[in-house]
């Protein structure tokens, strides 16, 4: 959520800024004040979040469109410096290990919508055919888009241009049709807009679950008037204003896929374990084992390269943040240790929020609502 809220913030701002960087201080502020309205909007309902991405899928397919139209165009017409810049733009020092290593994680940053479906895969009528059919579709689709989109950069821009660009798409518009100079970052902003909405509605999905489940505090099984998980939307906002205030864009896009990576292997081999002690568990659709290794071997590079390759102290100081989690998991969950004023916290922040936890009835109204405004 932090990444994305400087990045609509950087793309909103730019424009006033078209011979210079964008102001920091500017561009934290205004990722901030993003990051709480969309808050806001996600404790009020799913209806709006869920029109807002319709907008935005249409934004961003026409806007990359246009791109990467507009490049295949002008290699089409063989002008002798377009095709110059594409051939020449790899040249130069071939990068480390940990350099290819941060490079992906830029690269997950914009595929990383690829992942939102699992979240509310509980609310899916068939997980079993929509998940598979998302990701043999839309995958596909979207690298060979994005494929254009960057070949369409390296025909115009040199890339030393695209690194020092804050927002290359809106320096490639300036250079190619400068008309829409103006039209462009603001659809782009919409866009981004948009994604910031549903990354806050699919990560509290979690959250909530958690809370369900006992590996979190009940409080975080509540829901408000609006039916939505106010708690769970308020803990994500303030972690996420932290984020914003301690560090920038692309430091917080290696640190968040540094730390996605070690997730991807712990989860790996919790879906190993259950395959062995739980073969006959209902399972909505079936991962075929030799991917499971492999996303295994390439989370494992993407975590252990950056720590031994280039120890910076900010991967340790990460590793070591994710790891505390198991000295309240271990009493709390694993043990059960139940804790008095954990209830007298609990009774006063529903009496705070407004909040209640809901019951069986409500929860099956509350699913089938969703369905019904989302999917």
């Amino acid at each position: 959520m932090a990444t994305q809220a400087l990045l609509l913030a950087e793309y909103s701002i730019q424009p006033f800024y078209p011979s210079c960087s964008v102001p920091k201080v500017a561009m934290k502020c205004l990722a901030l004040a993003m990051l709480w309205i969309v808050g806001i909007l996600n404790s009020r309902g799913v209806k709006e979040v869920t029109g807002l991405q319709t907008v935005s899928m249409v934004l961003k397919v026409a806007i990359l469109s246009l791109i990467s139209l507009s490049g295949v165009y002008l290699l089409v017409r063989g002008k002798k410096e377009n095709v110059a810049r594409l051939q020449n733009a790899f040249d130069g020092e071939y990068p480390d290990a940990s350099q290819i290593i941060e490079a992906v994680f830029q690269g997950y940053f914009a595929f990383s919508g690829g992942g939102c479906f699992t979240w509310v895969a509980g609310e899916l009528k068939k997980p079993s055919k929509t998940i598979p059919r998302c990701i043999f579709t839309a995958l596909p689709l979207v690298t060979m888009l994005y494929l254009l989109v960057n070949i369409s950069y390296m025909t115009v821009l040199t890339p030393r241009e695209i690194l020092s660009s804050d927002a290359v798409a809106i320096t490639w518009i300036d250079r190619v049709i400068p008309q829409l100079t103006w039209f462009i970052p603001f659809a782009i902003s919409a866009s981004l807009f948009s994604n910031l909405l549903i990354n806050v509605l699919e990560s509290t999905r979690g959250i909530y679950i958690a809370g369900q489940q006992g590996q979190l505090p009940l409080i975080f099984n509540t829901l408000n008037i609006h039916s939505s998980p106010l708690i769970p939307v308020l803990l994500n906002i303030i972690i996420g204003t932290i984020a914003i205030v301690l560090t920038n864009l692309i430091e917080l896009i290696n640190y968040l896929y540094f730390v996605l990576s070690i997730w991807t292997v712990l989860s790996m081999i919790g879906l190993l374990k259950l395959r062995y002690q739980e073969p006959d568990l209902p399972r909505p659709y079936k991962v075929f084992i030799p991917y499971i290794f492999i996303t295994m071997a390439i989370s494992l590079s993407m975590v252990l390269i950056p720590l031994f390759k280039s120890p910076k102290m900010h991967y340790i100081y990460v590793l070591l943040f994710l790891l505390s989690g198991l000295l309240l998991y271990i009493p709390l969950t694993y043990v059960k240790v139940k804790l008095v004023c954990f209830e007298k916290m609990t009774c006063y922040l529903q009496l705070l929020f407004n909040v209640c936890i809901p019951d069986k009835v409500d929860e099956k109204i509350q699913e089938e609502t969703f369905l019904k405004r989302a999917f």
